[in-house]
């Protein structure tokens, strides 16, 4: 057992050698590739294997993330096409303006829910693009037992908030229109219907 551990650790160590740190493939100098080529010479065939499989590993983790990140702009770019306006015309932008806008903007495309990024990614682009989203402004108020779990939920959204003596809390959210659907499924699943909500016309 103990040499199975210790020629784990060297064809790991060897790996280092050649795929460079945290098993990248870096730039290499001739001193660098004189050094890779005797790591190299030295190597078993099944340490090769490992190696191989170390580096195969990372690169389809790293392509794995990159489709996610991809998928989750694309959601993102779809939803901004749907409920976004140019505020200067009120017309809609398209997906390849807005597309456009994002990459010039640099803006990080998170692997989480369109909802918990939208507002940052819209900051992001304003300068490039000017841009706004159509909401709904609404009044909640939400029993005690239910405000931990429901404050995390209007977080992105909230304008103001109000804490009763009751432990009841009141809040004002500016949601956009297009999560406003799934915004009421996920608030009644928390609160099994007990929430009040009342929209606020503004003048």
């Amino acid at each position: 057992m103990k040499k199975n551990r210790k020629d784990a650790k060297h064809t790991t160590d060897k790996g280092r050698t050649i795929l460079g740190k945290n098993g990248k493939e870096e730039p290499r100098s001739a001193k660098a590739n004189w050094k890779l080529w005797k790591a190299i010479r030295d190597l078993t065939p099944n340490e090769l294997e490992a190696i191989f499989n170390i580096y195969q590993d990372r690169f389809n983790d790293e392509e794995y993330k990159d489709k996610e990140r991809e998928g989750k702009k694309k959601q993102i770019i779809d939803f901004l096409a749907r409920h976004s306006v140019d505020p200067r015309t009120d017309s809609p932008h398209t997906a390849e303006r807005i597309a456009s806008a994002i990459d010039e903007a640099g803006v990080n495309i998170e692997n989480k829910p369109v909802e918990q990024q939208i507002s940052k990614v819209i900051e992001k682009i304003k300068p490039v693009l000017p841009i706004k989203i159509k909401t709904k402004k609404l009044k909640i108020r939400i029993p005690a037992e239910h405000t931990g779990r429901v404050y995390g939920l209007i977080t992105e959204y909230k304008e103001s908030e109000n804490w009763l003596s009751n432990g009841e809390l009141e809040a004002t959210i500016n949601l956009p229109v297009g999560l406003q659907e799934g915004f009421y499924d996920k608030l009644n699943s928390i609160t099994h219907g007990s929430a009040i909500t009342q929209e606020i016309k503004e003048e």
